[in-house]
């Protein structure tokens, strides 16, 4: 167990950190080999990477983005239709891309199935329902055939995030709209399949956003979310945000109440290997960000957490001016209308030998500062390299994925192999 934590824990924990302090590149006396960097996606304006490897077939590789038509893309008023994107490869160095759908879509994620079937989930017009594409095999054009109808019912108010249970083939797909009973509460859904994404099962889950599944033994699995205290429940964007977890003792049917991990700042990753579940979330305060990375003790009734990023100092995720509190959400919309990232960040990887207690001295990816002012701007005005690094591992590789802006190409979509 503790090798196989050793290569899977650097892909939750890669971090960007605004003007973050300079590291070593490459794999040093730590015993991890860094490949070289390869560029995913050949289009010139990509934000929201998501990516996912086989694990019988690790050199097997599909990774998703967002792809805009233009550096400022004026989305909003139809100037610019932001599609998804997918890219496959087999050998992590050459890839191939497909463009997914024909209409505006947007928050994809990427998932690889135990018969090597990839599957996508995305929002569809980024006000529709989730929707799910699955295919095998690959066309020799750069067009799929791909069922790209809403297979969900609700409207998708954030990323959908698809996990596959590797033991079974379940597909998970967790996202958040307006509550099927009361429509004008928000609550995150959970949609899940069996039969490889034909028929689709929903579950309420406690409210919450950016839920991710977390297959667990026996038909026993976890949601990690975000929920916050102390305002409606309508607005889950605002208030203090904390990390939960609710557990399904029956794949996914049912769901127990939300159990507290900490309080966080920004958005979590998780991930489940063994039988082990791994959050990864913001903590800390605006000033002093901590990367906190928590296991359960007892059936994630109790949590114990560390702190991975080490020296590198973290900053609160650069955004546009908070609204004030009595501001509702549309109208702070058109008070901050545009905003340029005015920061540079950098993307580093740690690891840990011992189940997530210690973690090694994080070490930086990029090869050159990623500049904020560089990102896509959408909608137009508004700088969006997207919530989060892609995170893909095996049991002795590990893929990050993460958009860059060297040169006057746009952005990039990179990744390397991280071996042990």
């Amino acid at each position: 167990m503790r090798q196989f934590v050793k290569i899977v824990l650097p892909v939750i924990l890669l971090a960007t950190a605004c003007i973050g302090l300079p590291q070593p590149r490459g794999s040093g006396s730590t015993g991890v080999q860094v490949g070289p960097v390869h560029r995913v996606s050949p289009s010139h304006y990509v934000f929201e990477p998501s990516i996912a490897v086989d694990p019988r077939n690790p050199n097997h590789l599909a990774a998703i983005v967002t792809s805009a038509d233009a550096f400022d893309c004026d989305s909003l008023n139809g100037n610019c239709a932001p599609i998804l994107m997918l890219d496959v490869s087999q050998d992590d160095a050459t890839w191939t891309e497909y463009r997914l759908t024909k209409g505006a879509s947007g928050d994809g994620t990427v998932a690889i199935a135990p018969d090597g079937t990839i599957y996508e989930a995305g929002i569809h017009n980024f006000d529709r329902p989730g929707v799910a594409f699955s295919h095998q095999g690959l066309p020799e054009d750069d067009v799929l055939s791909v069922d790209y109808e809403p297979h969900f019912p609700g409207v998708g108010a954030d990323k959908p995030w698809m996990s596959i249970d590797q033991r079974t083939g379940a597909i998970y797909v967790a996202y958040t709209a307006p509550h099927p009973e009361q429509p004008n509460r928000y609550s995150l859904l959970l949609e899940r399949s069996s039969d490889g994404g034909k028929t689709w099962n929903a579950s309420v889950v406690p409210p919450g956003y950016g839920g991710q599944v977390l297959p667990g033994p026996g038909g026993q699995l976890a949601i990690a979310f975000l929920t916050t205290v102390g305002i409606a429940e309508a607005d889950l964007l605002l208030g203090e945000r904390i990390v939960a977890v609710s557990t399904s003792p029956d794949g996914g049917k049912t769901f127990s109440a939300a159990s507290t991990i900490g309080k966080s700042l920004g958005f979590e990753s998780a991930t489940a290997r063994a039988g082990v579940y791994y959050v990864a979330y913001l903590s800390g305060t605006q000033q002093a960000e901590q990367l906190t990375v928590a296991t359960p003790r007892d059936s994630a009734r109790t949590w114990q957490s560390s702190v991975a990023n080490g020296p590198i100092p973290l900053y609160y995720a650069p955004a546009a001016p908070a609204p004030a509190p009595a501001m509702d959400i549309e109208a702070y919309r058109r008070e901050v209308p545009h905003w340029l990232d005015p920061c540079a960040y950098n993307v580093h990887y740690t690891f840990s030998k011992d189940g997530g207690k210690g973690w090694t001295a994080p070490r930086q990816l990029n090869e050159q500062p990623i500049e904020g002012r560089k990102a896509v701007q959408i909608p137009s005005g508004r700088s969006r390299l997207g919530e989060y690094v892609g995170m893909a591992s095996t049991e002795r590789y590990a893929y990050p994925l993460w958009i860059d802006t060297q040169g006057t190409d746009g952005t990039q979509a990179n990744t390397v192999r991280i071996e042990r």
